[in-house]
């Protein structure tokens, strides 16, 4: 095993290790910011990690999660007992794939890890209604930014771009 796994093997279960409190207390309180945000960083660590390793797997059901959580951070869901329990399966399918890749197993598909994803994806259907174009309730949908609006690049001070005005 080369260094850079052995070390994303410790620092996922170190992350893991640290976060299992924050997990039992956002199952018992799912609306307390502190451990949302807590168990945010530790998805989001794992997802960005794992970029520098061919774990497609171990990313999706990272970025699922991460995801589901991201929108509970904006207001956009409720952190219901539902995406809890999901949130917290994937966690424990996120230790049992790395007690895999430290014991040098394959991470072969697994058609249960979209199940999993399903059940985070779930519980969207009791997001909060943002409106049309994801306008906040009580906002002027006419004044919402349209979908494909253009973002200029970032190395100038210029506003975003807009698309050119049919003709």
């Amino acid at each position: 095993m080369d260094d850079l796994l052995a070390d994303f093997i410790a620092e996922t279960r170190e992350m893991l290790e640290a976060s299992s409190g924050e997990i039992v207390a956002w199952e018992a309180d799912p609306a307390d910011r502190r451990r949302l945000d807590a168990i945010f960083r530790f998805v989001h660590t794992v997802k960005g990690n794992c970029g520098f390793f061919d774990f497609p797997r171990l990313a999706s059901l990272s970025h699922a999660a991460e995801d589901a959580l991201g929108d509970c951070r904006a207001g956009r869901r409720e952190a219901d007992q539902q995406l809890v329990t999901a949130v917290l399966a994937i966690i424990d399918r996120i230790a049992l794939m790395i007690d895999a890749i430290e014991a040098g197993q394959p991470l072969t598909d697994d058609a249960s890890d979209q199940a999993l994803i399903d059940a985070v994806n779930i519980s969207r259907e009791t997001s909060i209604d943002t409106g049309p174009s994801g306008a906040k309730p009580g906002s002027d949908p006419a004044q919402t930014e349209p979908a494909d609006t253009e973002i200029a690049p970032d190395n100038d001070n210029s506003s975003p771009a807009r698309p050119p005005a049919p003709t």
